[in-house]
């Protein structure tokens, strides 16, 4: 038990008891809508990839792989925290609750983990362009993602184990953030797996800090007319410039919306109380996670050709479609009338 723990059923929090404004519903409605936007995006992201093979490689694979955490951060963290968002009590059964901090602990962590590997996996593609292809191949991509989840999924499983005097947490339903996870503010039972937790975001940063100032690095050769590497070919070069800049998007994404959050979670942690209002925990909640969810389909469309060009593509067919239906049913309607 943690020094000062007496009572491991108390919560420290203040504002167990909250409610949103009157603007609630307008935001809830604008982040559904975001999120269905996500949904489509990361669909649609998938599809390409499947589609074109030119983008069945390593990174291709790991583009798909993030797309794939983003649609469970959409369906297993995003939807249900909107439908919650006004509610003061959450009307599932402590079981599925526990579930539910479950699945978004590790939706989140997977999707956290694969961008740090996109961003070692472009730093190695920099770093060493005449032996990335020796080094990293699909199937040892393949592999390391899979043990990244699998890992992953076990350390989210620890609050499951009933060890929360020990303080390595417990799932319930946190009425400031209107879901279910770890009780921050809870310094009793949560204190030591939020440590753990975001120690291991803290190095995740880390990594993908240094690896955004080496691709940083070679983006500014790029743009002042600096090879990178001489001896690739230029068709190579031409394919490593693109993924700098998409790589770059991600990180720079990444890195603006979780270093604030993480920062005042742990400050949050330490201290055993709300420091912030509750409103700005959900803030961050969405700000953190779902902004990188909502935007990743887009830098991927904006920053790469292919992406960019299916995208229009099948839009454009699903536009026609439409327009076919609707002729079709028009006229249905209008022949009869006619005869």
């Amino acid at each position: 038990m943690l020094p000062g723990c007496s009572d491991i059923n108390t919560t420290l929090s203040q504002f167990n008891e909250t409610t949103l404004s009157s603007s609630g519903i307008a935001i809830e409605v604008a982040s559904f809508l975001l999120a269905i936007v996500a949904l489509i995006g990361n669909f649609l992201s998938i599809v390409v990839i499947y589609r074109k093979k030119c983008l069945h490689n390593p990174s291709g694979l790991l583009i798909g792989g993030l797309s794939i955490s983003n649609i469970s951060v959409t369906l297993f963290a995003a939807i249900p925290g909107i439908f919650h968002a006004n509610s003061k009590t959450y009307h599932m059964s402590n079981v599925t609750c526990v579930i539910h901090a479950y699945l978004v602990t590790t939706t989140i962590g997977i999707s956290y983990v694969i961008i740090s590997i996109i961003a070692i996996d472009r730093c190695l593609a920099i770093t060493l362009p005449l032996h990335y292809d020796i080094y990293v191949t699909k199937r040892r991509t393949i592999y390391c993602v899979i043990i990244s989840c699998l890992s992953t999924a076990i350390a989210s499983a620890i609050p499951i184990m009933g060890l929360q005097h020990l303080g390595l947490g417990q799932y319930q339903y946190v009425s400031y953030l209107s879901g279910c996870w770890l009780d921050i503010a809870n310094y009793c039972k949560n204190f030591i797996i939020i440590a753990i937790i975001y120690s291991l975001i803290c190095v995740v940063l880390l990594l993908v800090f240094i690896c955004y100032i080496i691709i940083f690095s070679a983006a500014i050769q790029n743009s002042l007319g600096i090879p990178i590497i001489s001896s690739i070919s230029k068709d190579k070069r031409q394919i490593l410039k693109k993924s700098i800049r998409t790589t770059l998007l991600i990180v720079s994404i990444f890195l603006i919306t979780m270093t604030p959050a993480v920062a005042i979670i742990l400050i949050t942690a330490a201290h055993g109380q709300l420091i912030l209002p509750p409103q700005a925990y959900k803030f961050l909640q969405y700000w953190c996670v779902y902004t990188n969810v909502v935007i990743n389909p887009f830098i991927f469309g904006f920053s790469h050709k292919e992406f960019r060009q299916s995208y229009y593509k099948m839009i454009s067919i699903f536009i026609l479609k439409r327009r076919v239906h609707v002729r079709k049913f028009s006229t249905s309607l209008t022949t009869p009338a006619a005869t």
